[in-house]
């Protein structure tokens, strides 16, 4: 999914509530733990943006992008609640998984 919104519609709140429709339901959900997204590094005023809605940086990925410069790009998270352990029928804890955008789940 890419949000964006048109250069004449910005700072109308339109962004914001696109995306906090979709945070909503990601968080009455249940299961979900955390999300992520990506920015490139330049688009200072998206990561404003989504740093204003409790996102924060949790990694730079190089050359992530193949068509546009810069390259790099941030992976963005979002987590509704504490990440926990999850305990196996063996007894031992086993660490929660996390989806991300290029992760096989």
């Amino acid at each position: 999914m890419t949000l964006g919104c048109l250069a004449p519609y910005r700072r109308l709140c339109i962004g914001t509530v696109m995306l906090k429709h979709v945070l909503d339901i990601c968080e009455k959900d249940g299961n979900i733990d955390s999300v992520f997204l990506h920015v490139q590094v330049s688009n200072e005023g998206a990561i404003k943006f989504y740093e204003k809605h409790g996102f924060t940086i949790a990694e730079e990925k190089k050359n992530y992008y193949k068509r546009i410069e810069p390259a790099d790009a941030y992976l963005l998270q979002k987590s509704f609640k504490e990440p926990r352990a999850v305990t196996s029928t063996a007894g031992s804890e086993l660490e929660p998984s996390v989806a991300t955008p290029n992760s096989k789940h």
